[in-house]
């Protein structure tokens, strides 16, 4: 349901836009929608990896979603940046301490991604003021660097639930 209803209606959480009026664009919506898929998503990784369920793993999540929530409520890049280094931890931790030799399907690629793509191009973007007033949501399409990760992380997350799910 997440990745479906965020690529028929994409919307970017920082700057706040969405690419069409309506309450399924929000980013807001979009934001809710993810941080439920992404610990239910955890939850099944660390099942799926032999991780106990509420593992660090599970909680450096927690964390990573309470700084993209806050990047979405105080408009900051800083803070987006803090939620991708929690996740990039995290996998980093379940690929060195999982006892699945999966973790070498699942953690090692997104590891790679965040350290050699997503990282280097994230932090080119303009980081100040840290802090911005919330202008409201704006009609807009997705900015490219948004797209970079939005558009992989929401056609790979069904299949690797999936495969969570049926291993």
């Amino acid at each position: 349901l997440n990745a479906a209803l965020r690529l028929l209606f994409p919307s970017s959480y920082v700057p706040l836009t969405q690419a069409q009026p309506g309450w399924f664009s929000s980013p807001l919506t979009a934001r809710a929608l993810a941080t439920v898929a992404e610990l239910i998503f955890v939850h099944y990784q660390a099942r799926y990896l032999g991780l106990p369920t509420f593992s660090w793993l599970f909680w450096l999540t927690v964390v990573a979603e309470a700084w993209s929530w806050a990047a979405v409520r105080f408009q900051s890049e800083v803070f987006n940046s803090l939620e991708d280094l929690f996740w990039t931890g995290a996998q980093s931790l379940a690929l060195f301490t999982a006892p699945s030799s999966s973790k070498y399907l699942i953690c090692l690629p997104f590891v790679a991604y965040m350290v050699f793509f997503h990282h280097p191009r994230m932090l080119k973007r303009p980081h100040l003021p840290i802090f911005r007033i919330n202008p409201g949501v704006r009609l807009a399409p997705n900015e490219v660097d948004a797209l970079s990760w939005q558009v992989p992380s929401l056609l790979l997350m069904p299949p690797a639930f999936a495969l969570f799910l049926l291993g």
